[in-house]
């Protein structure tokens, strides 16, 4: 269940009010909670986040200057409920907005996507595209539960693919959406995903095979100079590649980025 109250918040100057008729039109969403609304949440507010079409965060109390969706996650806010509210979070999407846009963004409230590059990726893509072949992108683990997408450097799904997955959510053909469980929220949604039928690809550079998602951020991944198969992220990391050989120029979307840095980097 949810109680969406939209909130006008200014547009800084500089902000994108709209896009041409070619860009694609998305529909962002940021994964939150009440005590990250004042600094993280807002900081995403100001900076990438008004690039998008609609942006909206999924919480558990309204926010003033914030367009939040109030979910039912069954119980208190809590790290183990994660897969709760980003599984109330895209069924609000499918049920509410299916229709209005073609591609579902999801990130963290310390995630910071670099939207020229993000527009440019799913520009590949026309709206037919979007609305009839299911395409889904992002950074891809390979785990012994099942291949997903990290959730910390953002999930997208197209049209196509966010109604496969609304439409076997609503008869729980995947045997855990209808639960209320603990786990972690990017591995099960990716869970659910191939349950579904849609793929989770290898999203990467088509020239060099670098990563244009980056969970860890780039400074992880470019000071690593061999594989560590004892580390998580090399254990279960696909399509990995070395040192400055790891990361596009033209990367997408990273994480753990505090709220300064969100300010810096959209400044730079």
């Amino acid at each position: 269940t949810f109680d969406e109250t939209p909130h006008p918040v200014p547009m800084p100057r500089n902000a994108v009010a709209s896009h041409s008729s070619r860009h694609p039109k998305v529909l962002c969403w940021i994964l939150t909670y009440p005590k990250a609304h004042a600094l993280k949440a807002v900081a995403i507010n100001r900076t990438w986040g008004r690039h998008c079409d609609r942006l909206l965060f999924m919480t558990t109390e309204h926010h003033s200057d914030l367009e939040t969706v109030v979910l039912d996650i069954g119980g208190e806010e809590d790290r183990g409920r994660l897969w709760n509210k980003s599984r109330e979070a895209w069924s609000h999407c499918y049920k509410n907005h299916i229709d209005d846009y073609d591609w579902f963004v999801k990130a963290d409230d310390d995630t910071y996507v670099v939207y020229p590059h993000l527009l440019k990726l799913l520009g590949e893509f026309d709206s037919t595209h979007a609305k009839n072949i299911p395409k889904s992108f992002g950074r891809k683990f390979n785990a012994t539960r099942g291949e997903y997408y990290a959730g910390g450097s953002g999930i997208i799904m197209n049209q196509a693919a966010l109604r496969k997955l609304g439409r076997a959510s609503d008869r729980d053909y995947f045997g855990i959406w209808g639960k209320n469980k603990y786990g972690p929220e990017d591995l099960l949604t990716g869970v659910a995903m191939t349950r579904a039928g849609i793929s989770i690809d290898l999203t990467t550079e088509e020239s060099t095979g670098r990563h244009t998602f980056l969970p860890l951020g780039p400074q992880v991944e470019y000071n690593t100079k061999v594989l560590k198969p004892s580390f998580w992220f090399h254990r279960i990391g696909v399509g990995l590649q070395m040192g400055s050989d790891c990361c596009s120029r033209q990367w997408i979307a990273t994480h753990y980025v505090n709220p300064p840095h969100l300010y810096l980097l959209d400044d730079y």
